[in-house]
């Protein structure tokens, strides 16, 4: 077998994943500052789309519940896909928080709120979740905050936490990445899905 056929063959044994990634348009207090905490509905909920898919992935209990008891969607949690953990910050705005705990925590990834988790911890874990996907096949579609998808568009392209501040995922707008043996950035931050992704 030449060259060409034996680099087909080895294609062949991995499956095609394509993750249309939707970031969802905060909610308004959320625009306003506010550290959300376990429980709350963290997007508004006028504002969400889909497209059909052979999965539905979010990221936390209450979204699912929301998805499949009011739009009828079966979708499917992880929770390392779950918003940053902010810890003793949840439930607060960003005026109630020290300022030079907040600059620090604007400034530094690795920084993390009392009991929380940095955005450094945020990044590895969603890494370890795409390296799992090999479970999935065809499309799936995953409705995360924009904060997320970011980590997952910057892990596709070999970047780090330390470059987040090159990227802009824009909420309410959709990011493709693919995989077969390796991931592959497909769209950036699109408000449509153009043709057949």
């Amino acid at each position: 077998m030449d060259t060409v056929g034996r680099s087909v063959l080895a294609v062949a044994k991995y499956a095609m994943i394509k993750l249309l990634c939707f970031a969802y348009l905060p909610s308004d207090k959320i625009k306003k500052g506010y550290f959300p905490q376990r429980g709350d509905i963290s997007f508004q909920e006028d504002k969400v789309f889909f497209t059909k898919a052979d999965a539905y992935i979010v990221g936390n209990e209450m979204d699912q519940y929301y998805f499949d008891k009011v739009l009828n969607i079966k979708s499917v949690v992880y929770p390392e896909l779950s918003g940053c953990n902010y810890g003793e910050w949840s439930g607060h705005f960003f005026d109630e928080i020290p300022p030079h705990h907040l600059s620090q925590w604007v400034e530094d990834a690795s920084y993390s709120p009392s009991n929380g988790e940095s955005r450094q911890e945020v990044y590895k874990r969603v890494g370890k979740w795409l390296d799992q996907t090999s479970s999935y096949k065809g499309k799936v579609v995953l409705i995360l905050r924009p904060e997320i998808i970011k980590a997952m568009v910057l892990i596709s392209v070999g970047a780090t936490y330390k470059d987040e501040n090159r990227v802009d995922v824009f909420p309410n707008t959709w990011s493709v990445i693919s995989k077969t043996k390796s991931l592959k950035l497909q769209v950036l931050s699109s408000f449509s899905l153009a043709g057949d992704v």
